[in-house]
């Protein structure tokens, strides 16, 4: 095995695990996948990869090189590094693609103070598990109050934003409570 050889096999392994990390922890397709499919998912993405989109990188800048210089024999290990240099390139803009995916999807709480961003985050977490779906496909529309010092209104409008889903969030007791509020008055402003 030639050192660039040891080094494509070694790149597969770092990546695949790379990879099945962030499906876990940041996947771009929904909640976490366990870690044991995510190695699957991973391996398999992995080999097409380098299976499929290496040698044919490798393909095109042989043919760019060519161009480029005299022509002349290109020796196998010489080729065969070339190889081994695209998949490495390739496994590695994979991996990058994956964590930029993962990262793109996560929601996003902007939010002035700490509590707030705690009941933002409250309210995602309820309105999820518990709400209709049009308050779902909804809850970036939502409105925020503070009520008094960790107390907070959120409403959420719901079909064709005609009524409005709200909810209370006490951010001072341990566990913080989340209650729908039984007014269907929207939050001024």
């Amino acid at each position: 095995m030639t050192s660039s050889s040891a080094w494509r096999l070694l790149a597969f392994a770092l990546l695949t695990l790379a990879d099945a990390a962030i499906l876990h922890l940041l996947s771009p397709i929904g909640p976490g996948v366990d870690w044991l499919p995510a190695l699957v998912i991973a391996g398999f993405g992995n080999l097409v990869l380098v299976g499929l989109a290496a040698p044919w990188l490798s393909r095109a800048l042989e043919r760019r090189r060519a161009r480029e210089q005299l022509p002349g024999s290109v020796l196998a290990s010489e080729r065969q590094a070339a190889r081994n240099r695209a998949a490495i390139l390739v496994l590695a803009a994979g991996t990058a693609g994956l964590l930029v995916a993962g990262l793109a999807v996560r929601p996003v709480i902007v939010s002035p103070t700490d509590e707030s961003e705690r009941s933002a985050r409250l309210v995602r977490e309820h309105v999820l598990a518990h709400a209709n779906e049009d308050v779902r496909r909804n809850l970036d529309a939502a409105s925020t109050v503070r009520v008094r010092p960790g107390v907070f209104r959120t409403c959420i409008p719901e079909a064709e934003r005609r009524s409005v889903y709200c909810l209370l969030v006490d951010t001072r007791t341990e566990p913080p409570r989340v209650v729908e509020d039984q007014s269907s008055r929207p939050n001024p402003g």
